[in-house]
């Protein structure tokens, strides 16, 4: 499917329309998780706390990313809690629940196949994974959290099917019993780590699935990209998040459409590539900016002092409006990565306003 996409956007690149506004405003059901990384925290905290509470971001959940799960298994990570951000966060934000992640981190292969598929001399797979639940409930039971959301990154499931079901089951089973909800992030189909059947066997255990919907332009099994391409596709992020419903209207109701809240800029005739967030993107003057019909995606054209051409890739109001209504029409709810990187004006989108324009 990735090199289907990527074929289409060459043979159409020539498609420049100017971009169809649509109307949009999310419904009561349409829940909205948003995550915050440390090191974009200020600018995250600024769209959480904006002097006009009208133009506030309005989050269902908030997943701050301070939590890792390393080899051990042990937690590491409490050195990003912030105490008093919880606490205004709970003040100003009563609605939104805590949900922090807890990532899979530093794991070698070697590492995964002892926790996996340990030796008769180490902790058995059920006593790690025993250890895991109950290091997590811990930490959700003494910072008062709401949940939590749990990313293994790009595992392949094929291999390790059964375990992980086994561990997210007991892990959420720990959760649940206080009260709490569990989210886990999964990987697209291009990546071939995660099928329709890994979904069918972990949905009943969980609350929410985040999908990774983003991200079109960095292939995981691939070392290295010919040239630009789009972030998150329309038709692909549609059959992404469609071939989730394909088991029931109640498991389709958990899938979390992941929206990109940054972008990439690309070097002419070079492999060259940067990440790119919206105050950087504010900082550059006169962009040529063209919508590609397509994709329903904007990218950018600037010229450096060295005369060398760049390419941007980078959502916009219209191009996250498109994808919140195909959102609506599948009635699955919206995850962000991540809310630190996008432009203030994104907040209108998810505002306390424009959610209580839809009741």
């Amino acid at each position: 499917h990735y090199l289907f996409f990527l074929s289409i956007f060459y043979l159409c690149s020539v498609i420049f329309t100017e971009s169809i506004d649509i109307d949009v405003s999310l419904n009561e059901s349409t829940n909205v998780l948003g995550y915050m990384t440390p090191w974009n925290k200020d600018h995250a905290i600024r769209q959480l706390f904006h002097r006009n509470p009208k133009k506030r971001l309005s989050l269902s959940y908030l997943s701050p990313v301070w939590f890792q799960i390393r080899p051990g298994p042990r937690l590491t990570g409490t050195h990003n809690i912030d105490r008093s951000l919880l606490s205004r966060l709970r003040k100003e934000h009563p609605h939104m629940k805590i949900v922090p992640r807890f990532q899979f981190d530093g794991f070698s292969s070697s590492d995964v196949q002892s926790f996996f598929h340990p030796s008769p001399s180490s902790l058995s797979f059920e006593q790690s994974v025993d250890m895991l639940a109950n290091l997590i409930s811990q930490y959700i039971s003494t910072f008062q959290f709401d949940g939590l959301v749990l990313e293994w990154g790009y595992w392949n499931l094929h291999y390790i099917e059964d375990e992980m079901v086994r561990l997210v089951s007991v892990v959420s089973s720990r959760v649940r019993a206080a009260g709490a909800s569990t989210f886990i992030i999964v990987a697209p189909a291009m990546n071939d780590v995660f099928s329709d059947k890994h979904f069918s066997l972990l949905e009943p255990f969980v609350d929410f699935v985040s999908l990774m919907s983003y991200d079109f332009s960095l292939p995981h099994h691939e070392s290295s990209r010919p040239r630009p391409s789009p972030n998150a596709p329309y038709e692909w992020v549609s059959y992404e998040c469609q071939r989730l419903c394909r088991l029931s209207k109640h498991a389709c109701s958990k899938v979390m459409m992941g929206l990109n809240f940054y972008g990439y800029a690309y070097v002419q005739n070079s492999l060259d590539r940067e990440a790119i967030t919206g105050s950087q993107l504010s900082k550059f003057k006169n962009l040529k900016r063209r919508w590609h019909s397509q994709f329903r995606e904007h990218y950018f054209f600037y010229t450096d002092s060295s005369h060398v051409v760049h390419t941007i890739f980078y959502p916009s109001l219209e191009s996250l409006k498109h994808r919140l209504s195909l959102a609506q029409h599948l009635g699955q709810s919206i995850a962000i990565w991540e809310i630190g990187q996008g432009l203030s004006s994104f907040n209108s989108l998810f505002s306390s306003s424009s959610s209580s324009s839809s009741s």
